[in-house]
């Protein structure tokens, strides 16, 4: 209700190819809310939505799943995230592999044939959106993403994630965030924000120490394995849907504070049998 409040109902449709305009318009109404608002709006999305939507496919109960529908629905219309539309048959299809214990060779060829499957649709209608929303946006952005992180960042200082967590103690070497200095240099645009995966995010700010980033992350796992050791695969795999993208598109501490990883390791520990079991 708060959200509703300070962000509206959303009076209008956003196309696929308005949603970048809608994500700057999201950003300039969320830096006059407080910043709270910020988490709240991003575990809505990543935290909220998934865990209403599993609960209801778990417990059979179709006013749950519409609920979990709706809130992906409305934070795509608020902040014109693309993940928000592909959340929920990413979650299902999370849920399903989860369920039937499917193999890392059947995700592997799973992969591929998502692969073949955008480059099919868009070679029959020529729309970018059937080629970006897989091919590109899932596969090749964060790899080339990773290849401008390390250009730039080899020969400059890193940023020693003061334009994060760190700000209030020392001031960035760089007049904007990482992000948006990436993105004006190597996408032409000053209003890009060039978010990267969690290895190239510890690149920019640690140089070769951010692989630190990668036994942090181990870590985050192991507590996240241990909690969910005994709940369902294939609910607590949905769950995670915007988590597990989130990891190859932000930094770490990214992942574990906006994106509601950390949040959803206390979920799961305190009443994550409640909430992803049948009743």
């Amino acid at each position: 209700i708060l959200l509703i409040r300070t962000f509206g109902l959303p009076l209008h449709l956003v196309t696929l190819s308005g949603a970048y305009e809608q994500r700057l318009a999201f950003r300039a109404a969320l830096a006059e809310a407080p910043p709270a608002f910020g988490y709240l709006v991003a575990w809505s999305q990543s935290v909220v939505a998934p865990l209403i939507l599993v609960s209801g496919i778990a417990r059979r109960r179709p006013s749950w799943i519409a609920a979990g529908v709706a809130f992906f629905l409305w934070g795509f219309l608020i902040n014109g995230s693309r993940q928000a539309i592909a959340a929920t048959p990413f979650a299902v299809l999370l849920y399903l592999a989860g369920s039937r214990w499917v193999t890392g060779k059947t995700y592997a060829v799973g992969a591929l044939l998502m692969l073949a499957l955008s480059s099919i649709l868009y070679g029959l209608s020529r729309n970018a959106y059937a080629l970006g929303l897989i091919a590109e946006r899932i596969f090749a952005v964060p790899g080339v993403l990773s290849a401008y992180y390390y250009d730039y960042f080899l020969g400059r200082s890193p940023v020693l994630l003061r334009d994060g967590i760190f700000s209030a103690a020392s001031p960035s070497p760089y007049p904007r965030d990482m992000t948006y200095v990436i993105g004006d240099l190597y996408l032409g645009r000053a209003d890009a924000n060039a978010n990267a995966n969690v290895i190239a995010d510890a690149f920019g700010n640690l140089w070769f120490g951010g692989l630190i980033a990668a036994l942090v992350l181990a870590f985050v796992l192991w507590l996240l394995d241990a909690v969910t050791a005994d709940l369902p695969l294939g609910q607590t795999m949905a769950s995670l849907c915007l988590v597990l993208l989130a990891l190859s598109n932000v930094g770490l501490t990214v992942v574990i504070l906006t994106s509601g990883l950390g949040l959803m390791i206390v979920l799961y520990w305190l009443v994550g049998a409640s909430l992803l079991t049948r009743d």
